[in-house]
């Protein structure tokens, strides 16, 4: 009997609801997709913060047949010295558990894979490129300069991005051009079953959360940071909730924004119709619960968030920016906004409000394009590319190319 590919799944941390994000997200899907006759999956946490929904998810992961560990605790204080006990521990874990294939999904796990490989003989190291803001590292411009212009076109076997725009940035090095190394676009995805076949009373569901089953509800769901464009959600709420005041908000998740985007939401006098509702493990649930779904972001890269909604059956309004629009095609399958313009997402909220033929189309030509980025049709591109890197080491990929 052939033995198994092990492959190590490298992300920030397993808990998803209060720190996590569509990386997060990706990785648990594809974790349970990947055939288990053929791959035999371990996730890697970087940070262990200790909370009881990353521990429930642990438990899931686990009974699942995925094996799971962290390689430290989170200590914000002290990250670099943090980050060398990671680097150790995951060693150390190596030592007694050798693996085949290590894939980073994080920006330091981008820094952990290729020493792991360098001095643990690992064969393969890949790193997928989540985050669609323009600039890796963008707060560290001599971290980019090190590791993603000049060493990681070396030592990833294979570099990924989420979307195109990601995949030709990063073939655009210069130092990847030169070695003429070109990366991989393979989408983001969910497993969209998980939200298209949900059974909730949606009536009972909004009572309990303190909304009217009659109100029409805007809903958001992701990381309280900043990008995310929430604040500008807010000031289109302001002017929304003046002309339709039966309109209410959702805003689902948690993140170092929390406390300022609650203050905002009182001084904008919008606090009776906008309920933060903080992180959720009955996300499903609570899509169900809105008529609109709205993403402000100043950049993405794939949002998994908005494919959830689609699945969902619920209609999306967005930034108009690549990682959206990528999914979004304006008055098609949703709508499109300018990023950071209130006035032009609220108007697009009134107008969704009051056209509710509109939001029915839009809805049924959303679930058409969810069955693109479903998880059974992206998990097999990662078995054939973890297959054939393994077995060449230096696998031919042309610009952009999904059909490996």
């Amino acid at each position: 009997m052939t033995r198994r590919i092990r492959v190590i799944e490298i992300l920030n941390g397993l808990g998803i609801e209060q720190f996590g994000g569509g990386a997060e997200r990706f990785v648990v899907a594809l974790s349970h997709a990947l055939n288990p006759a053929q791959f035999e999956v371990t996730i890697c946490g970087l940070w262990s913060r200790g909370t009881q929904l990353e521990q429930k998810r642990r438990e899931q992961l686990e009974a699942k047949g995925i094996h799971t560990f962290f390689a430290t605790k989170w200590e914000p204080q002290r990250l670099t010295s943090s980050f060398l006990t990671a680097v150790k521990n995951v060693r150390n874990w190596l030592t007694q558990n050798p693996v085949d294939i290590l894939h980073s999904h994080s920006q330091f796990g981008d820094v952990l894979a290729p020493i792991c490989k360098m001095t643990m003989g690992v064969p393969v190291a890949l790193r997928t490129v989540h985050d669609g803001h323009s600039l890796e590292w963008r707060k560290r411009p001599l971290r980019r300069l090190l590791f993603t212009n000049l060493l990681y076109p070396f030592l990833f076997d294979v570099e990924i991005g989420v979307n195109p725009f990601i995949a030709e940035r990063l073939s655009h090095r210069r130092l990847a051009a030169l070695l003429r190394k070109r990366s991989l676009c393979i989408y983001n995805a969910l497993d969209a079953k998980r939200f298209s076949q949900i059974t909730v009373d949606r009536a009972q569901k909004r009572l309990s959360l303190g909304i009217s089953p009659h109100a029409f509800v805007v809903g958001f769901v992701g990381r309280l940071v900043e990008g995310k464009g929430v604040e500008i959600l807010l000031e289109a709420f302001a002017i929304v909730v003046q002309q339709a005041p039966q309109v209410m908000g959702i805003i689902i998740g948690d993140g170092e924004w929390s406390t300022l985007l609650h203050t905002k939401a009182q001084q904008l006098g919008i606090g009776k119709n906008v309920r933060f509702l903080g992180p959720r493990t009955d996300i499903e649930e609570l899509y169900v619960c809105m008529d609109l779904f709205v993403l402000p972001s100043f950049w993405e890269g794939l949002p998994t968030v908005i494919l959830e909604s689609m699945a969902s059956g619920i209609p999306v309004l967005a930034s108009d920016i690549p990682g959206n629009r990528l999914l979004i095609k304006d008055q098609v399958n949703g709508w499109l906004t300018p990023p950071g313009h209130a006035q032009a997402l609220a108007d697009k909220i009134l107008t969704s409000l009051n056209s509710p033929s509109a939001l029915w189309e839009i809805t049924l030509r959303a679930r058409e394009t969810v069955k693109k980025f479903d998880i059974e049709n992206i998990a097999p591109q990662h078995e054939k590319l973890y297959v054939q890197t393994l077995s060449s080491g230096n696998p031919r990929f042309s610009r952009g190319n999904q059909n490996l």
